[in-house]
């Protein structure tokens, strides 16, 4: 079992926390290829590449892409774990017990904010307040998150490679898609069961993939191969 990091936005996190994000679909790089000829391949980022040949040499069969690459994923394969990375900072709070306490806060718990205005805070009672100076007073960016400062823990319990476009409507439900307001809205306001409104979960996960990736060159129109992976949330 090995541990590896991995970078969430703010809503995501909040869907991992709220049980609504269950997978997530990550570009596989460098891109894997079939040409006219019916060869496939794939070169790791690494550098080594894996053996392309014909068709015919994968004992007579079709090859897939699963079978090309599924155990190169640098995410880890079944039984491995992901430790979340968002974006963070260090704060301290008084506290009636013991005085001022430093924690970990989360940028992504502004949505929980509570009535005192302030977010809530994970109490780091083992580290030297030397340590945790470098980053107080301001909000660190995800890539920048050490594994201590971590809160969420994941087990991976299947990797799949496919294009982005074939997700299934119960996947992209998994990906912590929320439906609009607007499409809420107009649904209740359907005057008849033959009325429908024109939104699906692959609709929203497609907006949800363009605004991350379409300006990096995989945009939905490419329909890139990706990891899919699933997984499930453990306890730190």
């Amino acid at each position: 079992m090995k541990e590896r990091p991995i970078l969430f936005s703010g809503p995501m996190v909040r869907a991992i926390l709220e049980g609504r994000k269950t997978q997530t679909r990550r570009v596989v790089k460098p891109q894997p290829y079939v040409t006219k000829t019916g060869c496939v391949g794939w070169g790791e980022p690494w550098g080594k590449r894996i053996p392309n040949g014909p068709r015919s040499a994968f004992g007579g069969r079709n090859v897939t892409m699963q079978e090309l690459i599924g155990d190169f994923c640098p995410y880890g394969k079944p039984g491995d774990r992901l430790w979340v990375r968002e974006t963070w900072g260090v704060a301290t709070r008084p506290d009636p017990a013991q005085g001022w306490v430093d924690g970990i806060e989360y940028k992504a718990d502004e949505a929980y904010i509570d009535g005192s205005g302030l977010l809530p805070l994970r109490v780091m009672e083992d580290f030297n307040p030397d340590v945790l100076d470098k980053w107080r007073g301001r909000w660190c960016r995800s890539i920048h998150m050490p594994r201590w400062a971590s809160r969420i823990l994941l087990e991976v319990t299947d990797v799949r490679v496919q294009r982005v476009q074939e997700i299934s409507e119960e996947d992209a439900r998994a990906e912590g898609v929320t439906v609009p307001a607007a499409v809420l809205q107009a649904a209740r306001e359907a005057t008849s069961e033959y009325d429908c409104v024109n939104w699906s979960y692959v609709d929203g996960f497609a907006t949800l993939w363009d605004s991350i990736n379409k300006g990096r060159g995989y945009g939905w129109d490419v329909n890139p191969w990706v990891w899919a992976i699933t997984f499930k949330q453990i306890e730190v």
